[in-house]
């Protein structure tokens, strides 16, 4: 039995005590009206250059340039299964050097104090990596080991 290998970027984009998260379209067939960053699949030609599948993201979504995003670090990845096939779910992190607002295709951009994540209804996986990269001091550049990733998975995704 072939498996596939599907691929998501996820970016959290800082700016002071706030991340830009996404709400997503109510009509989304996939976590609709749920709370995450901004993302998206990977292309084939992206999966030698993961920063180019986020940047695009986070253009297609948000208008930023890449050099408004300053800092961008690979912080969390997680491994699940799905319909036989590994996903495999990249989250980042990066300041945004000015603020971005309002709908976009996939739901509305909103700002979000760090310290109400949990008050939000967001994706989980979403917010799992979301607090592991807040733990590491990343939102306000405190100390802390910010080169280190996590790597999480779901379950055995095959027997």
């Amino acid at each position: 039995m072939a498996i596939g290998l599907k691929a998501y970027v996820t970016v959290f984009l800082m700016h002071e005590d706030q991340v830009l998260l996404l709400k997503r379209s109510n009509q989304k067939s996939f976590a609709p009206g749920n709370w995450t960053g901004v993302g998206g699949r990977v292309e084939g030609v992206e999966f030698a250059d993961l920063a180019t599948a986020v940047f695009r993201e986070v253009h297609e979504e948000t208008g930023l340039e890449r050099h408004e995003v300053q800092d961008l670090r690979l912080r969390v990845v997680l491994t699940q299964p799905e319909s036989g096939d590994l996903v495999l779910v990249c989250f980042y992190v990066g300041t945004a050097l000015r603020r971005v607002y309002g709908p976009c295709a996939e739901g509305q951009l909103c700002w979000e104090d760090t310290a109400t994540i949990d008050d939000l209804d967001m994706i989980e996986n979403a917010r799992c990596a979301l607090k592991k990269i807040l733990m590491s001091g990343e939102q306000l550049n405190a100390p802390g080991n910010l080169d280190e990733v996590v790597f999480l998975s779901t379950s055995p995704p095959f027997s």
